[in-house]
Formats: C-alpha cells, structure tokens, sequence
C-alpha cells in the first residue's frame, strides 16, 4: 500500500510538474523566474488561463497533498489521531475550499500576480467574503490546524 501511494504522488507531482513547465512555456516566462510561480500559483487558484490546464495543476496538487498525508498516516497509523500530524488534513481541506472560493465566489478581485492574491482572499473582510461559505469552511480548516500545532 504504501508503494502504491508513493506511486500516486510521485505520478501527481510529476503531473503538476508538466503543468507547470507547460504554463510557463506559454506565458512566456523563465521557469527559474521565482515570479514565474507566484504567477502559477494566482493562475491554480483563480482559473486563470487554460481552465483545462488549471484544472489539471489543482487535482494533482490536491492528490499530491493527500497521497503524502495518508503516507504518513501508514507511517504513524498506531499514534496518528491526535498527533500533529494528523491535523494536516485541516490544511488540505482548507486549501481546496480556498481554490473552490477563488473559483467560483470571489468576484472583482484584483490579481497582481505576486501569488498573495489567495492569502489576501483569505484575510479579507469585504461584504461577498464574509457571507461565502467556502472560504468560511477554509479558515475554519486552518483555523483547526493552528489549534491543534498548538496544542
């Protein structure tokens, strides 16, 4: 199980990878260029560019993310709930109701593309933030995730 596992986030990473190389071959961008993935990353969240190929990055980045928390969870299995670790999930969950918000419900967002534009989505307090149950449900996760470092 755990090779399969390997296997499924090796093949999401490699998949996000090619993603990637292919969105900065397009945006005409140096793939060395630290702006080239903060630009990558406003585009994951926001849909910006090809849909198909933003779609694609954020299931393999949402697998990729899984995959390595339920590798952990085989590695902790006896003491996993409760540990550190298993507070994790709280932060996937958070980040992919933080990609279905910047999707679907954020409107008149202004993208700078420095890759802040979902943290700055997440941090506001506009009148269409606070009534979004999405991003209500991503704070909430990570939310639980600081708590539960903390404790």
């Amino acid at each position: 199980m755990i090779y399969v596992l390997l296997g499924i986030a090796l093949f999401a990473f490699a998949v996000g990878t090619a993603v990637f190389l292919r969105f900065s071959k397009v945006t005409g961008r140096s793939v060395q260029s630290p702006f080239t993935s903060m630009f990558f990353f406003d585009a994951l969240f926001f849909g910006l560019g090809s849909k198909r190929d933003m779609n694609i990055a954020a299931c393999s980045f949402i697998v990729f993310l899984l995959s390595v928390w339920e590798l952990t969870y085989l590695k902790l299995s006896a003491h996993f709930w409760g540990s550190r670790e298993s507070y994790f999930g709280l932060v996937i969950a958070g980040i992919l109701f933080l990609i279905m918000h910047c999707r679907y419900c954020a409107k008149n967002v202004v993208i700078k593309n420095d890759g802040l534009a979902p943290m700055r989505e997440l941090t506001s307090l506009r009148l269409s933030s606070l009534t979004s149950p999405f991003l209500w449900l991503s704070r909430a996760g990570y939310l639980g995730f600081f708590i539960g470092m903390i404790r």
